[in-house]
């Protein structure tokens, strides 16, 4: 195979018949590390959007559960943040929420905000990913994932059509 492919997003004149897809350049890996946040909660429910691509199938289905994890963890980091403003100003649930809206954050732990707030747009970032990943494949069935030299290959593939 070829060591140039268009990258998925990028424009193109002629569909090729293979494209590469580099994850992180679409959906980044937000690491809670990253952010001070160690506790063993944290660190269990990190998304690395790669793992999602490790063994070949169908690219859109792979993004679609992606897609799917993150916004589950973005509701429920959410919710977590109800439940800390609730505790530091000693309040109802429903007053939390009120709070959040009004733009008060958790204090501590000191950069979960920040976090939240990323895991949101790496949601939104799956949900692009996959609508270019459902652009590259077209009318065909399936956007084969494949590893070559290091490189995720997406090919689109129809196993009903007449060669």
């Amino acid at each position: 195979m070829s060591d140039e492919y268009i990258k998925i997003g990028d424009d193109y004149q002629d569909r090729p018949a293979v494209f590469e897809l580099v994850v992180y350049d679409h959906v980044p890996f937000v690491d809670p590390r990253n952010y001070g946040l160690t506790a063993a909660d944290y660190l269990e429910r990190c998304i690395d959007p790669a793992r999602y691509y490790v063994t070949s199938g169908d690219a859109v289905e792979k993004t679609k559960v992606l897609e799917k994890d993150i916004w589950n963890l973005a509701g429920d980091l959410r919710k977590l943040s109800y439940v800390m403003i609730e505790k530091e100003l000693k309040c109802s649930s429903a007053q939390a929420q009120k709070k959040f809206r009004e733009g008060i954050r958790p204090s501590k732990p000191k950069r979960f905000s920040e976090y939240e707030s990323d895991v949101w747009k790496a949601a939104g970032a799956a949900r692009k990913l996959l609508n270019a990943l459902i652009k590259a494949r077209g009318e065909d069935c399936f956007l084969e994932t494949e590893w070559d030299s290091h490189k995720l290959l997406c090919i689109p593939k129809n196993p009903r059509s007449q060669k």
